[in-house]
């Protein structure tokens, strides 16, 4: 059996190394040569956040749209805001009735449209399959963001789960934590090993999802928890979502989309978002907790998450329809 490589719609080759590279020197410059202040930290986490992690979700209308036009569908802005709008009220009254659920399901979303992204699998590869180890590989990443960072994210999950602290707690424990990551881990190398024997994908393949998983989860592991969710998703997440973004909205055949023209069509939503962080921020001004503030950032993700990945999940099934692999 021919073995096959799958490259296309996976980020840009020269973004990656230069967002992996800064990574690790920020480790370095850390760990080695002085310990970054926690406002420069939050700082960072501001930046990539306005300049990446914003920019990406506030193209949704735009994607959503090309969705539409590549697959020979009618498009409506007016049905498009209900629908997205809906869900995001659907979901914040799931956080505000059942916020023990509501966690879990933000959780696997999450999961699932980080090993998307990060991921790509060729579209012959089953549907089933797919979302199953993209699931794994994208939750290995949460649980070490995570739980590699108790002293920062247990406050912020207390006042979220103040029936289940105990438990939170317990889940925390470095033995724990470690048996948790490492079951995922198991079942993940299973899963590409399954992959493996039915598709025969390239070794290079193989060694470069290797190569580079080591490498963000160890830059996510040595950097504090700021500058960690700053570097995978504002950094790493966020600018490759751009890029797939771009090389979509270029596949209609007309002009290559710029990353100029990109940020134009991000502003418009953008402002509205810096608008929603500036009241959020004033908000945490009068109540002088870091742990109160990052609630309010971790909830108003959350309700963006599940209409986000449906427009982005929706983009990466019609790109890679065009990279199927023979069995």
């Amino acid at each position: 059996m021919e073995a096959h490589s799958f490259h296309q719609y996976s980020g840009n080759p020269v973004l990656s190394k230069i967002v992996l590279a800064s990574g690790l020197l920020l480790v370095l410059w850390n760990h080695f040569v002085i310990p970054v202040p926690i406002t420069i930290q939050w700082i960072v986490f501001a930046v990539t956040i306005l300049i990446a992690g914003i920019p990406h979700g506030a193209l949704d209308h735009t994607v959503a749209k090309q969705n539409s036009t590549l697959q020979n569908r009618s498009f409506s802005s007016i049905r498009f805001y209900f629908t997205y709008l809906s869900r995001m009220l659907l979901y914040g009254i799931c956080w505000y009735f059942f916020p023990s659920f509501a966690l879990l399901l933000f959780i696997v979303l999450s999961a699932f449209h980080f090993g998307e992204t990060d991921l790509p699998l060729p579209f012959s590869v089953t549907k089933k399959s797919t979302i199953l180890l993209q699931t794994n590989y994208g939750l290995l990443i949460v649980l070490v963001l995570l739980l590699t960072h108790s002293s920062e994210v247990l406050p912020i999950l207390s006042i979220i789960e103040k029936q289940n602290a105990a438990f939170l707690s317990t889940l925390f424990k470095t033995e724990n934590s470690v048996y948790l990551i490492f079951s995922v881990l198991c079942l993940l190398i299973v899963q590409f090993f399954r992959l493996q024997t039915k598709y025969t994908l390239a070794i290079e393949w193989h060694l470069n999802t290797l190569l580079r998983t080591i490498i963000i989860l160890g830059i996510i592991i040595y950097l504090p928890l700021p500058l960690a969710f700053a570097f995978y998703f504002g950094g790493w997440h966020s600018l490759q979502s751009l890029e797939n973004i771009r090389q979509h909205l270029s596949n209609s055949g007309t002009e290559i989309m710029t990353y100029p023209r990109l940020l134009q069509k991000c502003i418009p939503y953008s402002l509205i978002a810096f608008v929603g962080i500036g009241i959020l921020m004033i908000l945490a001004s009068y109540l002088k907790t870091e742990s109160v503030f990052l609630f309010f950032f971790f909830i108003g993700i959350a309700i963006l998450t599940a209409p986000h990945l449906e427009v982005m999940s929706d983009m990466y099934q019609h790109l890679r329809k065009k990279d199927r692999i023979s069995t």
